[in-house]
C-alpha cells in the first residue's frame, strides 16, 4: 500500500496555476487500491472540514463518497459567491441525484452570475442536472452576441450549430 499522505498530495496539489492548470485528480483516484480508497476518503473528508477547496469536493465525488454530501450542503450555506454555491450543489447532485431544492438553489444563484468567466463554467455545471427548466435557462444564452457565451451554452447542452 502506498503512503496515504503522498497520495493526498498527488490528488490535491497546491492551489495555484502552476499545479492545477489542466490537472485532474480522476486518474490518481482510479489507480487507488481497495485498501487505499477508504483511507484517502477519510483524509479528504477531514481536509474538507477545514477548507473550501473544490478540488477536494471533486475528489470525493470521484470516489463516490456519499458521506461528503452533508459537508457539501454546509459549504453551500457558508459560501458567499454564486459560483461556489453552484459548484457544491453540482457535487451533491452527482452524488445523490436530482433534488428540487438544489434545482431552485442553482437557478437562483445562476441569476446572480454576471461575469463571462464565471458564466461559462456555470453552463457546464448546470447541464449536469439534466433538468428541462435548467436546460431552458441555459438555452437562453445560445444566441448570445458574445461568441464564448453562445458557444459554451450550446456545448453544455450538446447542441450543434
Amino acid at each position: 500500500m502506498r503512503n496515504i499522505d503522498e497520495l493526498i498530495a498527488t490528488i490535491i496539489p497546491p492551489n495555484d496555476y502552476q499545479h492545477r492548470n489542466g490537472f485532474s485528480c480522476v486518474p490518481v483516484i482510479a489507480s487507488l487500491s481497495d485498501d487505499e480508497r477508504p483511507l484517502v476518503e477519510q483524509k479528504l473528508l477531514e481536509m474538507l472540514e477545514k477548507s473550501s477547496d473544490t478540488l477536494i469536493g471533486e475528489a470525493l465525488v470521484s470516489l463516490g463518497c456519499t458521506d461528503a454530501a452533508g459537508l457539501f450542503y454546509r459549504k453551500i450555506s457558508t459560501e458567499t459567491t454564486p459560483m461556489q454555491k453552484i459548484i457544491w450543489a453540482s457535487y451533491i447532485n452527482q452524488l445523490k441525484g436530482y433534488d428540487d431544492e438544489l434545482k431552485t438553489l442553482v437557478l437562483q444563484e445562476f441569476d446572480k452570475v454576471s461575469d463571462t468567466y464565471s458564466i461559462l463554467p456555470a453552463f457546464h455545471l448546470l447541464a449536469r442536472f439534466g433538468d428541462a427548466d435548467i436546460d431552458d435557462r441555459i438555452r437562453q444564452y445560445t444566441d448570445s452576441k458574445e461568441y464564448l457565451i453562445a458557444y459554451n451554452a450550446r456545448k453544455a447542452l450538446d447542441l450543434r450549430n
